[in-house]
């Protein structure tokens, strides 16, 4: 409960992935956006990831009445990045962030159990996404769709290698992982592409990944819009280039 004294102010969250999913999922990554979070800046290194950082604590109250705190992995004056618990229930909930001032900060959202956003490498919306070339002899090669040039992160073009090479895009997100891979679906330019399958990535809590076969009938035409949708909702698009 807070007393009268107690400076109460507005904040806003949304997917970590993409600022314009404002709904979460359970088992996702999100970031909370205000003003007076932290006091300082605090990066998790370690599991389990802890629930108060740099004296910032987020507790997230769903639909049912419960309350729990969630796991954070980075704090700031003005944003803090969290884990959303696997067992928060869908429908309204708030989230509440306490910093170590004595402000309080508010955000409201819905919890649904698929929420999907793709993480991008530049304001382009250029796939945070690695590539993998598997030739015909099972020979795998793998790359990323991003260089660095000049100090800026730009599009690596993906080649499609040889006529029997089977060439996979792996694109990294949250929020989807409850769709499955019968679940997600995927056009690159409008062309429906196979997905080999959707799953939490594992090395890091709450990534997942989708490994998608590229259409070979799109070598050599350049950008493409990459659409990913899971359970029906679409994710934000993103672009890759391919040579």
């Amino acid at each position: 409960m807070h007393n009268a004294f107690t400076r109460i102010l507005p904040a806003a969250v949304a997917s970590a992935a993409n600022g314009n999913v404002k709904t979460l999922a359970p088992n996702s990554l999100a970031s909370v956006y205000g003003s007076i979070l932290a006091t300082s800046v605090a990066v998790a290194t370690g599991l389990p990831l802890p629930t108060t950082l740099a004296g910032a604590m987020v507790q997230i109250t769903d639909s049912t009445g419960a309350s729990q705190n969630a796991p954070l992995i980075y704090a700031g004056k003005k944003q803090v990045n969290l884990l959303v618990p696997g067992n928060v229930a869908s429908g309204a909930a708030q989230l509440t962030i306490s910093s170590p001032t004595g402000t309080i900060s508010q955000a409201s959202t819905q919890i649904a159990p698929v929420a999907p956003g793709l993480f991008t490498m530049n304001a382009n919306g250029l796939a945070a996404a690695n590539v993998l070339d598997v030739s015909a002899s099972g020979t795998q090669s793998p790359e990323n769709d991003y260089a660095l040039q000049g100090g800026q992160i730009v599009a690596n073009p993906i080649s499609l290698g040889a006529a029997g090479d089977r060439v996979y895009l792996i694109l990294f997100g949250t929020g989807l992982r409850a769709a499955g891979t019968s679940g997600v679906q995927v056009t690159i330019g409008g062309q429906q592409a196979s997905i080999a399958y959707a799953e939490p990535q594992g090395a890091f809590l709450c990534l997942d990944q989708v490994y998608i076969v590229i259409p070979r009938c799109l070598a050599g035409q350049g950008d493409f819009v990459v659409q990913l949708s899971a359970n029906g909702i679409s994710a934000n698009p993103v672009h890759i280039t391919i040579r």
